[in-house]
């Protein structure tokens, strides 16, 4: 499966994702569910008042429903599923690989992205990676991006392949 990430939806993760370094940051995703399978992630859209922690993070139930609420005014988008950071904390370092907690919130028919985030010792160029994940540096920080769905026909998890066309021409 495929993923496209437009600029609105990579910026918002992104930014999410740096502002709450060394918490966890979470949010809704919007786009489009392909005919053809896949996804158009158009908008990222951070909760602002989620309850964050170094290796956590949820949004109020209330909170949670009322922006699902809200979404469904809007006929041109649809909530195509969430997306929330692996922050490093002290020696730790996470990856995009979803958690036993994370895969417990997953549902069949959504996508779920992931942002790693680390110091950088370097800056790196944002480059497609083997796996289908997109990384690359921004401001001293190391992100790398994966998308996760699962499986209509057995019920597990499976990594996307992402395409993300604006990640390749940031300046690093």
């Amino acid at each position: 499966m495929e993923i496209y990430i437009a600029e609105n939806a990579f910026l918002g993760m992104i930014l999410a994702t740096v502002e709450t370094f060394h918490r966890e940051c979470m949010g809704l995703l919007v786009g489009i569910k392909k005919e053809t399978g896949g996804f158009l992630l158009q908008h990222a859209i951070p909760y602002q008042t989620a309850t964050r922690s170094n290796i956590e993070v949820y949004p109020s139930y209330k909170v949670q429903k009322r922006m699902q609420k809200a979404l469904s005014n809007f006929s041109h988008m649809e909530l195509i599923g969430d997306f929330h950071s692996h922050p490093s904390w002290g020696d730790l370092r996470y990856d995009t690989k979803p958690s036993a907690g994370d895969l417990e919130h997953m549902s069949a028919g959504n996508i779920y992205t992931i942002i790693s985030i680390n110091e950088a010792a370097k800056k790196q160029q944002w480059k497609y990676n083997k796996d289908g994940t997109v990384s690359g540096s921004v401001n001293g920080y190391f992100l790398k991006v994966g998308a996760w769905y699962l499986d209509e026909t057995d019920g597990k998890e499976k990594m996307a392949s992402i395409r993300c066309p604006f990640a390749l021409d940031l300046k690093v």
